[in-house]
């Protein structure tokens, strides 16, 4: 099997070169820019576990060819037109895995793509771009999961995971990916909410009672939303869990929503808690929290479109 990665990005271009470092087949659809520098430099990533510089095959919107995965970690705000990038590059059982965060971002793609060839899937890792475009990998977390969403999958189970094998990096084939989109919503809902609201680290949060009770509160609100949208979803498992994950947090870790606001970058307020808060509100659920939380990043939003930051 053949993997086309979207971007080459913090993300993306950490997951693909790792794959492609373990001898996968693997191609990155880039912008001609990104290209030429991709070329002269290489796909440089530095990390705990290993700094690589490899040379993989790049491709843009202008070249042609099929292929029978791809790995979609683009933004939320750039969705759609990653769609249109990516679509002429599909046959008729090409495999879609979406890292990006939430939810919102599945009808999006099922209303372009046969639902049964979006998956599932959710990531974990800190990682960040220097601006000569070397991908710099920060901590432990290197984990990808990733699941079918519908049981007509195009592709056997035993296609993927000899795809998703690499040495450096963990990725595990989940049978009920749902629940670990939700439970990676409710964190990364916390924690881009509180570090881009106090903005600080999950030390400096933890250092006041004060700030720890706003982010309590906010677990709680989230869980219960996430469980009236999804019954399936226990909002007392959500939340301990969540709970659980916070505690286990490095005191230096940063929310990759907070290092975009320290660089004046757009971010995903409408489709991170801007969707919870939005379905909370349909709901008739009060939470004070996740307003806030949301109104924080509208402000940052208009802010940083009138370039008052």
């Amino acid at each position: 099997m053949n993997l086309l990665v979207i971007g080459a990005g913090a993300v993306g271009g950490y997951f693909g070169g790792r794959l492609f470092e373990a001898g996968k087949d693997v191609t990155f659809l880039v912008r001609e820019q990104k290209r030429q520098q991709l070329q002269e430099t290489g796909l440089i990533i530095e990390s705990p576990h290993g700094n690589i510089n490899i040379h993989p095959p790049l491709i843009t919107t202008e070249d042609s060819g099929t292929f029978d995965m791809i790995l979609l970690t683009t933004k939320a705000y750039h969705l759609e037109q990653a769609i249109q990038d990516f679509k002429p590059f599909m046959h008729d059982k090409t495999i879609v895995i979406p890292l990006l965060n939430g939810i919102a971002h599945l009808e999006t793609l099922e209303s372009y793509i046969p639902k049964e060839q979006v998956f599932g899937g959710v990531c974990f890792i800190e990682s960040t771009l220097k601006q000569d475009g070397t991908i710099v990998h920060h901590g432990d977390m290197h984990t990808m999961l990733y699941g079918p969403r519908n049981e007509q999958s195009p592709s056997s189970t035993d296609e993927l995971e000899q795809m998703f094998q690499s040495d450096k990096s963990t990725f595990a084939l989940r049978e009920n990916i749902d629940s670990d989109m939700w439970q990676k919503y409710m964190l990364i809902t916390v924690l881009s909410g509180t570090t881009t609201l106090f903005d600080a680290n999950i030390g400096q949060i933890k250092s006041s009672q004060s700030a720890m009770n706003v982010a309590e509160a906010l677990i709680t609100e989230v869980a219960t939303v996430i469980e009236r949208i999804d019954p399936s979803m226990d909002s007392e498992r959500l939340r301990k869990k969540a709970q659980k994950q916070w505690d286990n947090l490095n005191a230096s870790f940063k929310a990759s929503m907070q290092r975009d606001t320290e660089k004046g970058l757009a971010v995903e307020a409408d489709h991170i808690p801007g969707y919870l808060y939005v379905q909370a509100k349909a709901h008739q659920i009060d939470t004070p929290y996740l307003e806030v939380v949301y109104g924080n990043l509208q402000v940052y939003e208009q802010k940083r479109k009138d370039g008052s930051l």
